[in-house]
């Protein structure tokens, strides 16, 4: 090491130092790729059960949602969450039901070719 930070150098070989190090840093990298998976199951899981309990498995009116702003707003505060939360994840939910039954009509469109600037 070149730096003696808190006599570390006298403690650790350079090796170990970084031995440990990456140990750390991989087990960090790990950790945050489970609580991801586990927020993302989360989420998922939410969105279900929105749209089963209040959608009835089916989509809102037009104009109209499952979860409104002022019951979004109650549980957010209730479970300390950012408001919008609730109706982001029944959003969401939606948006990936369609989006898997459209699947194949969606990668029929052509994108629109914009010129580069």
């Amino acid at each position: 090491m070149k730096k003696d930070i808190n006599g570390l150098s006298k403690i650790f070989s350079r090796q170990l130092y970084s031995d440990v190090k990456q140990l750390i840093d991989e087990s960090r990298y790990l950790a945050a790729q489970t609580v991801n998976s586990v927020l993302s199951m989360l989420y998922w899981n939410i969105g279900s059960r929105i749209n089963s309990e209040i959608l009835k498995n089916g989509r809102a009116e037009y104009g109209k949602r499952g979860v409104s702003a002022d019951t979004d707003l109650r549980l957010c505060k209730y479970f300390g969450l950012t408001d919008g939360f609730f109706i982001g994840m029944q959003m969401d939910f939606e948006r990936i039901a369609v989006k898997r039954k459209l699947q194949k009509k969606l990668k029929k469109i052509i994108p629109l070719k914009v010129a580069s600037v």
